[in-house]
């Protein structure tokens, strides 16, 4: 698939810039590539449907846009006593605020169990940074880990450091091979589906664009497989659901995108005039999008439009307000941070770990967005689902 122009030029401007940052985060390169999703659209022979894929789009949206009725997934209901310990919370990095309202929470219910949480410990979205505060802590002999967004595979060391010394893990929004052990088992990961997630973003677009479209894919770092995986998912379901979007990529670390800004993004819209961008999707994750969306609008951007991913704060009041921002979707993040917590406890008091990496998507866009608002400035969770509550009573050992 070949490159697009705007690509192209972007790249160009973004060489002296990424040199400068490209030591952050991962050791990943960053760069541009263009890709087509598809040449050809399957027509319905005109008329108000559009083409049979954008008909599908927009169904696909209309299916997923209830908030209350979704499937998350629980514990077993037996209660059990969760005994007194101390936990380690590392969250991916300070400059996300994801990971901070993760960090927050799983302090929240570390105590709600009765056990001693240490202060969320800043990785700084790089792997090197979060292996050393893992090996910190198994140095300290905490009694279990709680990490967000970091991969063990890429922290292998310190995972099986901690593995050896029989001290629990367990991973909100990260996947992880069967090789790396937690207490006797796979550590322990609560996250969404990443290439169903980049699927939802794509039909949204898909359901709200005509004819040839430009997109613009700015992140992918591969330290973070979740945002791998939502790209992955951006381009196929680009293929589905809009054949004629032309697709781009910018690729940046996590460090980079979680710079005021980014520096990066800015020369993206400096080298991309108006009318020359049609959709910009951020992270994918809604900590680094919602910068770039305030970066857009600061610089008088209306021309773009964004799809977010995760249900941050400052997204779903862009949506509200008639912003940039057309639609997000959900994130479990603050449901997420509980049940990796009570994952790790669990595993120290020798039960099995259950399964969480199936929590759902869900759409928000303006017809719904004002639902959400009332938890602000709290990332979204839908208020249907009281897992503090679940998590209690579990912990109860009656």
């Amino acid at each position: 698939m070949s490159k697009t122009w705007r690509s192209l030029v972007a790249c160009a401007l973004l060489v002296g810039i990424v040199a400068v940052v490209a030591g952050c985060g991962s050791d990943s390169d960053s760069g541009s590539s263009g890709t087509t999703a598809s040449t050809e659209a399957e027509t319905t022979g005109g008329g108000e449907g559009g083409t049979a894929a954008q008909q599908e789009a927009k169904e696909f949206v209309e299916e997923n846009s209830d908030l209350e009725n979704l499937d998350w997934p629980e514990p077993p209901d037996e209660p059990y006593d969760p005994g007194k310990g101390k936990i380690g919370i590392i969250i991916a990095g300070a400059g996300g605020s994801g990971s901070v309202e993760m960090g927050k929470e799983a302090v929240r219910a570390a105590k709600a169990a009765g056990w001693e949480p240490t202060e969320p410990l800043d990785g700084q979205f790089t792997p090197s940074v979060a292996s050393g505060l893992v090996q910190q802590l198994v140095t300290e002999k905490v009694d279990a880990i709680y990490m967000d967004s970091t991969q063990p595979e890429n922290i292998a060391s310190a995972v099986n450091a901690a593995s050896e010394a029989g001290i629990p893990m367990a991973c909100a929004y990260c996947q992880s091979g069967p090789q790396f052990k937690s207490f006797g088992g796979p550590v322990p990961m609560v996250t969404q589906n990443g290439v169903e997630g980049g699927e939802f973003v794509a039909a949204y677009i898909g359901a709200n664009s005509e004819g040839s479209t430009a997109v613009e894919l700015v992140g992918d770092d591969p330290a973070f497989p979740i945002l791998v995986e939502r790209s992955d998912g951006l381009e196929s379901g680009l293929e589905k659901y809009c054949p004629e979007c032309e697709l781009g990529v910018t690729k940046l670390t996590a460090a980079e995108l979680a710079k005021p800004g980014p520096p990066a993004f800015s020369a993206l819209l400096s080298s991309n005039p108006s009318g020359a961008l049609d959709w910009v999707v951020g992270g994918p994750a809604d900590p680094f999008g919602g910068l770039m969306m305030n970066t857009a609008e600061q610089q008088g951007r209306t021309d773009i439009k964004m799809v977010g991913m995760d249900a941050a704060p400052e997204v779903l009041e862009n949506i509200s307000k008639g912003g940039i921002t057309q639609a997000d979707t959900i994130a479990g993040y603050r449901y997420a941070a509980w049940a990796a917590v009570e994952q790790a406890i669990r595993q120290s008091v020798g039960l099995k770990p259950w399964k969480a990496d199936n929590m759902p998507h869900a759409f928000i866009t303006k017809a719904n967005v004002a639902d959400t608002l009332e938890q602000l400035p709290q990332y979204y969770q839908p208020p249907a689902f009281d897992y503090e509550k679940m998590f209690e009573d579990l912990w109860s050992g009656k």
